[in-house]
């Protein structure tokens, strides 16, 4: 969190700098980090489905006795298709899967330690990696950001908006979005640095 905060609070000072008034980059990097920070993984997952308010709604849009199924992947137990490699999702009668889930929703203090079986996966570590990728992108948009590059500073600072979904499908749409990452960095490569202010 002060990792985040103390970053926002460069850009905002940074680009009101460049362009008085202007907070674009600054939003866009606040929901893109955020987003990159806090990614969606079993554990996270697991605490949206047993959240109360989940619960909640189900209860306000279905009457009588209802029965949930969920359709996962899990690793290890899933069997990959012969075809195109990913794993297939089954069907997981709920009474196995609620408890499961509660289970896994308090697990999120395993998460980058050895017993933090789903970290292993190509999609968690790729999700790592993309922290470290997206904070050093930050600091080239911030060593070279003026005025004449700040829609192409935008537009590569929310590129992590289009890395979505879930195992195979993140990966290309990660895959995807890192095509169009180059294109844009490239471009501001050739920019003019942002001078100093005591300059």
């Amino acid at each position: 969190a002060n990792r985040y905060t103390a970053l926002l609070a460069r850009f905002k000072s940074l680009e009101n700098r460049i362009q008085s008034g202007s907070t674009a980059l600054t939003e866009i990097i606040a929901r893109n980090y955020f987003k990159v920070l806090a990614y969606k993984d079993e554990y996270e997952v697991a605490r949206l489905y047993t959240d109360r308010s989940y619960l909640n709604k189900l209860n306000s849009e279905f009457e009588g006795n209802f029965k949930l199924n969920f359709h996962m992947a899990p690793p290890i137990v899933s069997k990959k298709d012969p075809v195109t490699g990913n794993r297939r999702k089954r069907q997981i009668p709920g009474w196995i899967a609620w408890p499961t889930l509660k289970v896994l929703s308090k697990g999120k203090t395993l998460r980058g330690t050895p017993l933090d079986l789903f970290g292993r996966q190509k999609d968690r570590k790729l999700e790592r990696a993309l922290i470290e990728k997206y904070e050093a992108l930050l600091t080239t948009i911030e060593a070279k950001l003026t005025a004449d590059n700040l829609e192409q500073a935008i537009a590569l600072a929310g590129l992590p908006d289009k890395i979505r979904g879930f195992g195979h499908i993140k990966i290309e749409n990660y895959n995807k979005t890192m095509a169009e990452w180059d294109h844009h960095l490239s471009h501001l490569d050739h920019s003019t640095p942002l001078k100093n202010a005591a300059e």
